[in-house]
């Protein structure tokens, strides 16, 4: 049968594309692995209550994106309840050896996504936890996850000099300290809660969506201020240290 001429152009036409190799965006992260096993809501949910112990872990949809993250911090809610659970049995135990009354312990942890980007995705945590005493305990934790690396990082990690970095960071992280610490206390000086801790101790995330646009200083309770001031955060400009970007993570922090 012979084929018009249109016809047979076309064919050859639609024949060529079927052999170009698929087009990928260059900034795309990897491609998901359609055979690992899929990631359910109820996975991003661990609770457990009980006389001793109260636990909830939670983590935010976007963690399923990537599974090493994921398994990452799912692991560690899982020892962490373990390590919870026995610490609570402990307590009670010891109180009623003692004949004192147990008060249930406590543990949350709920992880919220601060940055996402084709090379970045930034996680930070607020952990409440309750063993006795006249209050609970709060921390705080960030975790920098390198999706096409496929491991985590450091915030050291994402800088050709993380001292000079941290260098060029700690002028607005003290003035951004005093205005936040001004807020909730005035003009008052408080013994021990007046300096500027060094931000190196402190945890910092990258946030925004798309791009890198600010960073986060996370300070726990007792570290920038008294308990009944509660935690702090500040907020500073990426513009300082731009230029100590690697190449690999440049793209993803947005121009000054």
């Amino acid at each position: 049968m012979r084929i018009p001429f249109p016809a047979l152009f076309m064919l050859s036409f639609a024949l060529l594309a079927a052999c170009q190799p698929a087009a990928t965006a260059p900034d795309a992260p990897p491609a998901a692995d359609p055979t690992r096993e899929p990631i359910l809501a109820s996975d991003l949910l661990l609770r457990q209550s009980s006389a001793e112990l109260t636990f909830r872990w939670s983590a935010p949809p976007e963690a399923a994106l990537e599974p090493k993250l994921f398994r990452l911090i799912r692991n560690e809610a899982e020892q962490s309840l373990q390590s919870a659970l026995s610490e609570a049995k402990q307590s009670q135990a010891g109180a009623k050896a003692g004949g004192f009354p147990f008060r249930g312990n406590e543990y949350r942890q709920a992880w919220t996504i601060m940055g996402e980007t084709p090379t970045l995705i930034t996680l930070s945590s607020e952990t409440y936890t309750f063993t006795g005493g006249a209050h609970g305990n709060l921390t705080q934790q960030a975790i920098l996850f390198d999706r096409k690396a496929g491991s985590k990082i450091s915030f050291g990690d994402l800088f050709t000099n993380p001292a000079e970095a941290l260098g060029a960071l700690t002028p607005a992280w003290c003035k951004g300290l005093d205005a936040a610490r001004a807020e909730k206390r005035g003009k008052e000086k408080l013994e021990g809660f007046s300096d500027c801790p060094p931000l190196a101790d402190q945890v910092i995330v990258p946030e925004g969506e798309g791009q890198i646009s600010g960073l986060r200083v996370l300070v726990d309770p007792y570290v920038a201020g008294p308990w009944a001031e509660g935690a702090y955060a500040v907020d500073l400009p990426v513009d300082s240290v731009q230029t100590l970007l690697k190449p690999a993570y440049s793209k993803d922090f947005l121009p000054s």
